[in-house]
């Protein structure tokens, strides 16, 4: 047995971690991911979390920051594998950044973050958003 899912992902309480003290922030409080699809088959104790189509998660646009050239949007590709306990997916900075499948801009990225699955009816008509908190 195995979870398969597709939807999109709400990412909240993003920040700019790099570069430091440039006084970069993410624009407007949520990022919305583009259709996204979620799978346990051949991940072992974890989820792949990848695109639909195409490799673009989502566009992210950079603000304030004191060097002109960062305020840009720039491309969120790749895809992350999250490992479960429960219903609880987490992903680590370190690990996502080591795993290399991430790329913000063209650069390799990391993500820390714990979503909450929840299922939806069988029917399909009811639907239940993934919530995502980011540090």
């Amino acid at each position: 047995m195995y979870l398969h899912s597709e939807g999109s992902v709400d990412f909240t309480g993003c920040v700019v971690k790099t570069p430091a003290e440039k006084g970069c922030k993410v624009s407007g409080e949520t990022i919305k991911t583009f259709q996204m699809t979620t799978t346990s088959e051949g991940q072992g104790h974890g989820v792949m979390v990848k695109p639909v189509e195409g490799t673009t998660i989502t566009n992210i646009k950079i603000e304030g920051c004191s060097i002109a050239a960062l305020n840009n949007t720039f491309p969120l590709t790749g895809s992350v594998k999250a490992q479960g306990n429960g219903a609880t997916l987490t992903t680590t900075e370190a690990q996502v950044t080591t795993d290399n499948t991430l790329k913000f801009g063209g650069n390799k990225a990391g993500l820390e973050c714990a979503m909450t699955v929840r299922a939806h009816s069988n029917a399909g008509e009811e639907t239940h958003p993934v919530s995502v908190t980011t540090t």
